[in-house]
């Protein structure tokens, strides 16, 4: 049922009985589109606490061959995020429901009245994007590159990527869901930097607008962002 309210007057409590709950089982899979040719180990299942009046553990599971099911046990009802890591190449999370009903945005009311059971979708048709940097850096001198959703800000399975350029400018980044994003290539920057969305909005003139279809392997140019521009750019942190 909902919360009870608790009146503390100005006299003593002698005696308080609380009820505690044994919590609810979760149980899921996750399920490809299309088997990989090499079957991850283990994928990493994550449930994150979003409830902001009830501090609850984060909570972990795995989800193994052959089935690829897992398994909560104990989570306390109220509003979790679904999180997921340790997916092969080109592999990516397109939905998750429980019950029928589909989460966007990974996020699961869970209630003891009703348990869960979790269905992770992961297609395999990520984008990959390369390129170089322009104009080439000097031997030895390394960019860092952000791509960042445009379509989908804030959606959990759409996250910022990072990735460093080798010597000289060259760049790759891996399993990029379908969509529009920002392409930033920075000469020099403090990696802490590219996880504050208002940082990187300084830049968005000079960034490189990048649609990914399912499966494209993207070549490009990029225009690097100068160090001396970057350090122009005040910075509060978060």
């Amino acid at each position: 049922g909902p919360p009870a309210a608790l009146d503390i007057g100005d006299s003593d409590i002698r005696r308080l009985d609380l009820p505690l709950t044994e919590g609810v089982t979760l149980t899921g899979r996750v399920a490809f589109d299309t088997p990989p040719s090499a079957p991850p180990a283990s994928i990493k299942i994550g449930l994150r606490d979003l409830d902001a009046f009830a501090a609850k553990e984060n909570l972990a599971a795995d989800a193994a061959p052959p089935g690829l099911a897992f398994q909560f046990t104990g989570v306390t009802p109220g509003l979790w995020a679904v999180e997921i890591t340790g997916l092969p190449d080109r592999a990516y999370v397109a939905s998750v429901a429980a019950n029928g009903r589909e989460f966007p945005e990974g996020k699961i009311e869970i209630s003891a009245a009703v348990p869960a059971a979790l269905e992770i979708l992961v297609r395999t048709d990520a984008a990959t994007l390369s390129g170089q940097t322009t104009p080439h850096l000097a031997s030895g001198r390394r960019a860092t590159l952000a791509l960042r959703p445009i379509d989908r800000p804030g959606a959990p399975f759409r996250p910022l990527k990072t990735a460093v350029s080798t010597p000289g400018g060259e760049f790759s980044i891996a399993s990029i869901p379908p969509g529009d994003y920002k392409l930033y290539v920075f000469e020099e920057v403090d990696l802490m930097k590219l996880q504050d969305p208002a940082f990187l909005a300084n830049f968005d003139k000079n960034a490189l607008t990048v649609h990914c279809d399912p499966g494209d392997s993207l070549h490009l140019d990029a225009a690097l962002i100068p160090a001396e521009l970057v350090a122009a750019q005040s910075y509060s942190g978060f």
